[in-house]
C-alpha cells in the first residue's frame, strides 16, 4: 500500500516554518511530532523540542519525516545525518548549493531506500497546473518567456541578510526560474548573466537570459520596490499571456491574463494550500522518481555554480 507521511519533525524556526509549514501540517492533520532549534524554544508553540538534530534521531518515531527549513548552506549536512540514520526527508529549496553534493547524496546506501525531497510547494498549485498545459498545447507557437521575481526586502537577522553569493538572491530566488524552464522541457546551458545589480556590497537583482529552441527566454529575480511573481508568454500572433502570482503555493486568489489586439481578459483562480498538497504525496510514488528529480536538481545546481562563476569574474 502507497502511504502517505503522517508524522514530522522541522528543522529550524523562522517565520516560514512557523506561517507556512506549521500551519500546513496542521491542517493536513499530520503530527509534528517535534521542533530542533538552537534557539530557546518558543512558547507560543506547544510541541516537543529537540536541540540536535542528533537527538530528535534517537528519540523520534522510525517513520518521522525531518523538514529542513534551515539556511540552504547547511542543507548537506543535514540530510546526510538524517539519510544515514534512515530517515526521509524534505528539503526547503534550493536543495543543495553544490552540484557535488548532489551528487554525493545519491551515493549513500539509504538513499535508495528513504526519500530526499526538494520542497517546491508553487509545483503543487492549480495555476502551475494550469501553466504547464497551456505550455505543453502551444509551446512550438511561442516566442517569448520571462519570470519575474522580486520580493520588496531581504529578512533582517536571516541567512539572506549576509553578503555572500550563496546566501543572495542567485540561488534562494534564481533556482526558480532554472527549474521551470528545466522541468518544461527547455535546456538551460544557454541561458547566461545578463545583468547584476548590487548594493553595499550586496547582490540585489540578477537578469539571465538566452535563446532555447528560438524562444528568447529571461528570468529576472531578487529585491525590488514593487512585488513581482509572474510568468509572462508571448505568442508568434503577439497573445500576450501571463500568470500570477506563479511561484507561491499558498492559498489564494490567482490570475491568468490573456491579451489579444488590446483586448484584455483575465481568469480567476480559486487556489489550493500547495503545500497541503505537496504533504500529501504518496512515499512510493516519491521513491519512484526520486532518480528523476534528483537527476532535475543537478542539472539547475550545475547552472547556478556555472552563474555564480560568472557573476564572481564580472
Amino acid at each position: 500500500m502507497d502511504i502517505t507521511w503522517k508524522n514530522f519533525c522541522i528543522i529550524g524556526l523562522g517565520n516560514h516554518a512557523k506561517n507556512k509549514i506549521i500551519p500546513a501540517l496542521n491542517v493536513s492533520n499530520k503530527s509534528i511530532s517535534g521542533i530542533i532549534t538552537s534557539k530557546r524554544k518558543d512558547q507560543t508553540l506547544n510541541y516537543r523540542h529537540f536541540k540536535t538534530i542528533e537527538d530528535a534521531l534517537v528519540n523520534l518515531s522510525e517513520d518521522t519525516v525531518f523538514f529542513l527549513s534551515t539556511p540552504p548552506e547547511v542543507h548537506n549536512i543535514q540530510a546526510r545525518k538524517i539519510l544515514n540514520y534512515g530517515r526521509d526527508v524534505i528539503i526547503e529549496k534550493p536543495g543543495f548549493i553544490k552540484a557535488k553534493d548532489i551528487k554525493q547524496i545519491t551515493l549513500l546506501k539509504n538513499f535508495k531506500h528513504n526519500i530526499v525531497f526538494e520542497a517546491f510547494m508553487y509545483k503543487y498549485s492549480l495555476l502551475y497546473e494550469k501553466f504547464v498545459l497551456f505550455w505543453t498545447i502551444n509551446n512550438q507557437n511561442i516566442i517569448s518567456l520571462s519570470s519575474d521575481f522580486y520580493i520588496p526586502a531581504i529578512p533582517k537577522n536571516t541567512f539572506r541578510d549576509k553578503n555572500d553569493i550563496t546566501s543572495s538572491c542567485l540561488y534562494d530566488l534564481g533556482c526558480y526560474g532554472l527549474s521551470l524552464l528545466n522541468d518544461i522541457g527547455l535546456c538551460i546551458d544557454n541561458i547566461n548573466v545578463k545583468n547584476v545589480t548590487r548594493l553595499d556590497g550586496k547582490i540585489i537583482k540578477i537578469k539571465l537570459g538566452g535563446i532555447i529552441n528560438g524562444i528568447n527566454v529571461c528570468t529576472n529575480f531578487g529585491i525590488s520596490k514593487e512585488y513581482k511573481n509572474n510568468i509572462t508568454i508571448i505568442k508568434k500572433n503577439n497573445d500576450i499571456i501571463k500568470f500570477w502570482p506563479f511561484f507561491k503555493g499558498i492559498k489564494e486568489t490567482k490570475y491568468i491574463e490573456y491579451i489579444k489586439k488590446n483586448n484584455k481578459q483575465i481568469t480567476e483562480i480559486d487556489d489550493i494550500d500547495a503545500f497541503v498538497k505537496m504533504f500529501n504525496n504518496k512515499r512510493l510514488k516519491l521513491m519512484s522518481n526520486q532518480d528523476l528529480r534528483f537527476e532535475n536538481m543537478l542539472v539547475v545546481t550545475k547552472k547556478l555554480n556555472e552563474i555564480e562563476k560568472q557573476i564572481k569574474i564580472s
